[in-house]
């Protein structure tokens, strides 16, 4: 994806995209809870911004949510509280002992971008299919007019396993259909992406470990006609990230971007007891 690390210095870079988010500058957006699992007593859920060494904290802004929920098992959900302007976000003081995600949209925003930074941004995100239309409309060397929204969403296991996700309705959805365990130390992933409650096919998802994995680089991989991609992971904290963009229906925008995370932990696997497989 687009980073700000590519076009502005150092720290700059995430302080630029947590006050002013453009898409074409490089952000992606994730819910970081203060914990995923094991959950004792009352959870932090911060908005993160950025990409590796540029990545940093965004306060909350209550002119911007249209959704910030704890769900749980049973089909409750109620809103996460927090500070307006203030980190974390958001606080959940008494977690459901259900819980199984918090999910976060925001609403509708606007960026322009000249046309050469806008191709650049489209050809990051695996949007050739953007790039085409433009070309086939004669579109290329105009400038990027875009809304864009966020689609959060953070996997909780209060019992501290494996997260179990299910679909939350929020527009553009990464979720996760499978972990197998395999071997001693990894996990097989199976993730399928959803527009609108549909699967999204040839779609670029990226992965990306959120604490210190040694050797684990991001990943990225194409979805199929179902609208899933595999991958294998390791024990950890783990970030999903997708954009999906459509035409726009709005006379200040040619185009729709909708951009979505999923967050989640993978527990570390106790050792086999000596003489047991």
């Amino acid at each position: 994806m687009l980073r700000a690390s590519r076009l502005l210095p150092g720290g700059l870079a995430a302080l630029v995209t947590a006050l002013v988010p453009v898409p074409g500058m490089a952000h992606d957006m994730w819910l970081w809870p203060s914990a995923f699992g094991p959950i004792a007593g009352p959870v932090s859920v911060a908005l993160w911004v950025g990409h590796g060494d540029d990545r940093g904290p965004a306060p909350r802004d209550d002119s911007r949510i249209e959704r910030f929920a704890v769900l749980s098992a049973s089909g409750n959900e109620s809103a996460v509280p927090g500070v307006d302007g203030t980190h974390p976000a958001g606080i959940l003081r008494r977690l459901p002992a259900d819980a199984v995600a918090v999910v976060f949209v925001s609403d509708e925003a606007r960026s322009v971008l000249p046309a050469a930074a806008f191709d650049a941004y489209l050809a990051e995100e695996g949007l050739e299919r953007v790039i085409e239309a433009r070309r086939a409309t004669g579109a290329t060397g105009q400038e990027g007019r875009e809304s864009y929204s966020r689609s959060l969403k953070a996997l909780l296991t209060p019992d501290g396993g494996l997260p179990a996700d299910r679909e939350t309705g929020i527009p553009l959805e990464l979720r996760i259909l499978d972990l197998v365990e395999q071997g001693a130390s990894e996990y097989g992933l199976r993730v399928r992406l959803e527009f609108r409650s549909q699967p999204l096919e040839d779609a670029l998802v990226d992965l990306e470990p959120l604490d210190p994995v040694p050797a684990t680089p991001p990943r990225e991989g194409r979805t199929d006609a179902r609208g899933t991609v595999a991958f294998t992971v390791g024990p950890g904290v783990w970030k999903l990230a997708a954009v999906h963009m459509v035409p726009s229906s709005q006379p200040d925008a040619d185009w729709r971007s909708f951009w979505a995370t999923t967050t989640f932990a993978l527990p570390s696997r106790p050792a086999p007891e000596a003489g047991r497989p």
